[in-house]
């Protein structure tokens, strides 16, 4: 018999090196079915290795259709592994990046999984590869991923302080980030120390946070915060950049909405309308389900215009709203462009001695009219500069005189 297992055993584990994991894990059933006190004494290392590629690292429609068995295996592994231990971590990992891509299920338990987890026993390193064309990619760590998810996670059951915390924890403890994951954490924190009643700190974070990712939704989170402490003028200012700055209409739905509260409470009735019924038409054409307060108005306003909703028309209506609300109290500048940068997408342009960096995509107008010694029209606005880290002034909307 000691013979027979040797060799089983030699095969099964020459398999598994040569990463024939499926024929390793033949052999290794074999083994455990006709010597199992052997077995267990000197296999279960690779076998429970053959286990996690063979049957738990594996596409999310497989797990779906094997769950049972995906759901075994994971148990039977981590029943004789220790906490800590590079096999614990790689399979509770599985589980845990699996159930976050599944979008219905419960915060709560995921969470368990993800406890199952010391975040100081994971690997820090990146994952580095090449695609199909030889171009160098990277992939977030270990370390990374699970705060990425742990974060994810508390804020969605409302656990702010808890979240907060590991957001400090993933700033502190990761040595590199990746798909702008240092941004995530802070903004994660801001909101949630937001949602626990806390105004300055938060405001700065986003501030900051804007200054490195000029995006629409950070504009929003800041003026949702201006907003909920009553200081209407700084939520309408963010509101309208947020409105201005590139993205989806129906990713701006919230905003728009915030947007038309805001202008009511400055007496912009007519303004504030256009935009709820825009919200409203928007949230039908998609065949969405309309909140509370926006079926009260639907209600209150069946008499208006039954027009075909026209989603683009109805923007570029609501952008020449925006576009006056921002501008029309703002002093105007004149100058000359003085320089345009090689890359043709930003330059300087000089008034009164003075120099103001452009962005190419906030001169209103044909590129091709860009042209250096041309007299412009622009307003100033709040720029950063990244070489000195510090906020600077730029010019924006450019227009030709």
């Amino acid at each position: 018999m000691g013979k027979d297992f040797d060799l089983l055993k030699d095969n099964a584990i020459a398999k598994y090196k040569e990463k024939d994991y499926r024929g390793a894990l033949i052999e290794f059933e074999k083994l455990k079915n006709e010597y199992s006190e052997s077995f267990e004494k000197s296999c279960i290392f690779y076998y429970l290795w053959t286990l996690l590629f063979v049957k738990v690292r594996i596409k999310d429609e497989e797990i779906e259709s094997n769950y049972i068995s995906f759901k075994e295996t994971v148990m039977y592994i981590l029943k004789r592994v220790n906490k800590g231990d590079m096999l614990q971590n790689l399979t509770v990992m599985t589980v845990v990046e699996y159930l976050d891509r599944k979008k219905n299920y419960s915060p709560q338990d995921l969470d368990i999984w993800l406890n199952k987890i010391n975040p100081s026993t994971l690997n820090t390193k990146s994952i580095n590869f090449k695609d199909k064309n030889g171009k160098n990619l990277s992939m977030p760590s270990q370390m990374e991923e699970w705060f990425s998810i742990k974060t994810k996670t508390l804020e969605k059951m409302g656990n702010y302080q808890e979240c907060s915390n590991f957001c400090d924890l993933a700033l502190n403890q990761i040595p590199e980030f990746h798909n702008n994951n240092d941004i995530w954490f802070k903004r994660r924190k801001a909101l949630s120390l937001s949602k626990l009643g806390i105004i300055d700190e938060p405001i700065n974070i986003l501030k900051d946070v804007l200054n490195k990712k000029n995006d629409w939704f950070i504009q929003k989170d800041i003026g949702d915060i201006y907003f909920k402490i009553g200081k209407i003028e700084e939520a309408n200012e963010y509101y309208i950049d947020a409105a201005l700055n590139n993205g989806p209409s129906e990713m701006k739905i919230g905003l728009f909405w915030n947007l038309a509260e805001v202008l009511e409470q400055q007496n912009k009735v007519k303004e504030s309308n256009l935009h709820k019924k825009f919200v409203i038409d928007l949230r039908n054409a998609k065949g969405w389900k309309l909140s509370g307060k926006e079926l009260e108005f639907q209600i209150k306003n069946t008499n208006q215009s039954n027009k075909v909703f026209d989603e683009k028309k109805d923007i570029k209506n609501l952008r020449n709203i925006w576009e006056s609300i921002k501008w029309d109290t703002k002093h105007k500048v004149e100058g000359n462009i003085d320089v345009l940068l090689p890359n043709g997408q930003s330059g300087f342009i000089v008034s009164e001695k003075k120099r103001y960096y452009f962005s190419s995509k906030d001169f209103k107008g044909k590129k091709e009219s860009l042209q250096k010694g041309n007299k412009v029209s622009f307003f100033i606005g709040k720029g950063f500069d990244k070489k000195k880290n510090t906020e600077s002034e730029i010019a924006i909307n450019i227009k030709l005189m």
